[in-house]
């Protein structure tokens, strides 16, 4: 008898749970997404949002990096995962120069995840973006990560797939043009370290993109192949000399 008790008692507590749970996913889909936008900047003071549509559930609005507006992001929540307290959403950003999609997952508060995070977009916008500044970037971007995985502490901690710049080239005083570069990061590094390689063209490029923390260090060789004379002056004006005739440039950038 007392083991009935028990057993009914033990089934009351998970169904209370599970209405408690039940009402909370409901609270959450009815919020409207306004409230996420109200909330975005002190998650990020980087990013903001307006015109926000729908719900925290299911919604879309227009959103902007450092004050560049970046387009439309719509997102769709996985009911399942606010249940168990690890949420996942679908993300689509588009606009007329780029365009990106992924699946977010935030295991913890202080972890973010991105599964299938694929993208394209214009060279240009990462120097709008402020991400680089030098010159006029040419060329298109586009890449395709497996995972992506960010700690509030350590920075960037996980980066596997590949990424490729293509017609890559940039405008200063003259139009340089250097054919596609890609860049390759492997799994199973303890740090995201990345190779970079061209794909054909006037210059060769050899080198590596580490993350460390929250700062990335590219180190790049470049040699001419003696195929167009803008590339050999413009590798004047680059980096430090090597014994191959070449150049070496090493650039260290925070995020």
């Amino acid at each position: 008898m007392a083991k009935k008790r028990r057993t009914s008692r033990l089934t009351l507590v998970f169904a209370g749970a599970f209405f408690v749970a039940l009402i909370v996913v409901i609270a959450v889909a009815t919020m409207p997404a306004t409230v996420l936008a109200s909330r975005l900047p002190g998650m990020n003071p980087d990013l903001s949002m307006r015109g926000a549509e729908g719900s925290v559930w299911n919604g879309s609005g227009r959103i902007a990096f450092r004050a560049v507006d970046l387009g439309t992001l719509n997102w769709q929540v996985d009911p399942w995962s606010l249940i168990t307290f690890s949420p996942q959403a679908s993300l689509a950003l588009a606009a007329d120069s780029h365009q990106a999609s992924g699946v977010v997952r935030i295991p913890s508060q202080q972890q973010l995840e991105i599964d299938d995070l694929q993208f394209e977009m214009t060279a240009e916008r990462l120097r709008q973006l402020q991400v680089v500044d030098f010159g006029t970037l040419l060329g298109q971007l586009s890449g395709h990560f497996r995972r992506v995985r960010f700690d509030q502490q350590s920075g960037l901690t996980q980066l596997v797939g590949q990424a490729r710049w293509h017609d890559a080239g940039w405008q200063s005083d003259i139009v340089v043009r250097l054919s596609d570069l890609e860049v390759i990061f492997p799994p199973g590094l303890s740090s995201p370290v990345g190779d970079v390689r061209d794909l054909g063209g006037p210059l060769q490029v050899q080198g590596t993109i580490q993350f460390s923390g929250r700062q990335a260090m590219t180190r790049l060789e470049l040699l001419s192949r003696g195929q167009d004379a803008r590339i050999d002056e413009a590798l004047n004006w680059i980096g430090q000399p090597t014994a191959n005739g070449g150049r070496y440039l090493e650039i260290n950038s925070a995020f």
